[in-house]
């Protein structure tokens, strides 16, 4: 029986490399498989895949932990706004099971995924105008009373140059927030397609995305 190398991004910081045994696979791995390793409570889930050369790389977290040890390591789109504790495991894997993956090349990995962000971007755009973004985001619409007003000062020629300037914000804003939906809504449907299904923080956050650009009118 041989051994496979894996990363831990530890909730210390650190970047390290693991070994695991090589009969594992990656729809049965768990935190008992790390078990000397791990940090964290819960359930270790499958965050998120990555095409990266001629395999995928998955990370795998844990969304909640009692003992609030936030992991502060940065982590590429479209799981970079989420929220993770103790220790995250990055796991490689192609068709004929698990694969070494060295600090060496989840660096180069993370570099690619952080840069690969427009292309995505830009095949979304492409995907999306095929889509019933209507219909697809029928049960995915919430209701978010987080929507914070502005102050206007009370001279109308003040008013109006503030509602301007605030406008054209808005407008640039806009088409961030959009390219943001476009992405998770991407990844969303990828994962359906496949038979899974995305974590409920990805989830929700495009959710709030949709809502949003709803009450722009911009969706």
């Amino acid at each position: 029986m041989g051994k496979i190398k894996a990363i831990c991004l530890s909730y210390r910081g650190s970047i390290d490399e693991i070994e695991l045994e090589d009969t594992l696979t990656i729809t049965t791995f768990s935190k008992n498989d790390v078990s000397e390793y791990v940090l964290g409570n819960g359930m270790l889930e499958r965050e998120c895949d990555f095409d990266y050369k001629d395999r995928i790389v998955s990370i795998f977290a844990f969304s909640e932990d009692k003992d609030g040890n936030i992991n502060k390591h940065e982590l590429p789109p479209p799981i970079d706004n989420n929220i993770y504790y103790g220790d995250i495991f990055v796991i490689c894997h192609n068709k004929d099971g698990l694969c070494n993956i060295s600090k060496k090349e989840y660096k180069e990995f993370y570099e690619t995924a952080f840069g690969g962000f427009d292309d995505i971007d830009n095949e979304t755009d492409e995907e999306d105008d095929d889509d019933d973004d209507g219909e697809d985001m029928k049960d995915f619409i919430v209701s978010d009373d987080d929507v914070e007003t502005s102050n206007y000062s009370t001279s109308s020629e003040e008013y109006e140059d503030e509602e301007d300037d605030e406008d054209e914000d808005e407008e640039d804003d806009t088409e961030e927030l959009r390219e943001q939906y476009d992405v998770y809504k991407h990844y969303v449907d990828s994962m359906r397609k496949s038979g899974k299904s995305a974590t409920k923080s990805i989830q929700e956050k495009m959710r709030r995305l949709y809502e949003e650009l709803r009450r722009r009118g911009a969706i």
